[in-house]
């Protein structure tokens, strides 16, 4: 069966994501195997528009190898995306854990809209803390390389639930 943009179908799929910044090789960022394959419900906008397209077509057993530019990937890195954010945000019971405070460290957030995002600290400060909430693959293009392992059509339940079910079953 080939995935096909006109149906909801769940792939199994092993990949290589590799970041390619123009600046030399491209670097490997991420690697789903056979042992543990990415398995989603194909069509729902869960992933970039590019990669879903780039997949359209493929049957069971076919290899893919496809860049997806920086534009249509997270796009630029944006200076404006920095914050400097009060220490007391970070305050539990009202102390800050400073171990939690490391430059570098991600950190789940909920941003102005009321979304969850995820940001990088960047510096720390006796009373503010720098935070990047950039995508950490933003500025950078995407290289992917792997194969299809499965294609099946999704369950009704899965189309409901909006994600893919090991086995077509519900488990949660």
């Amino acid at each position: 069966m080939k995935i096909s943009k006109d149906r909801q179908s769940v792939v199994e799929t092993t990949y290589q994501l590799y970041v390619d910044n123009q600046q030399g090789e491209p670097a490997l960022y991420e690697e789903r195997n056979e042992e543990d394959p990415l398995l989603f419900l194909y069509g729902t906008g869960a992933f970039l528009p590019k990669f879903e397209e780039a997949l359209d077509g493929l049957d069971e057993g076919q290899e893919f190898d496809f860049k997806i530019a920086c534009d249509d990937a997270y796009g630029d890195y944006d200076e404006k995306k920095t914050d400097w954010l009060p220490i007391e945000i970070f305050e539990v019971d009202g102390k800050v854990d400073m171990e939690m405070l490391q430059e570098g460290r991600i950190l789940p957030m909920i941003g102005p809209d009321g979304d969850r995002v995820m940001a990088e600290i960047l510096t720390v400060k006796k009373d503010k803390v720098e935070m990047d909430f950039n995508h950490p693959l933003s500025g950078y293009d995407l290289i992917f390389k792997g194969k299809i392992l499965s294609v099946r059509m999704a369950t009704k339940e899965e189309i409901e639930h909006g994600h893919a079910h090991p086995g077509g079953s519900c488990d949660h």
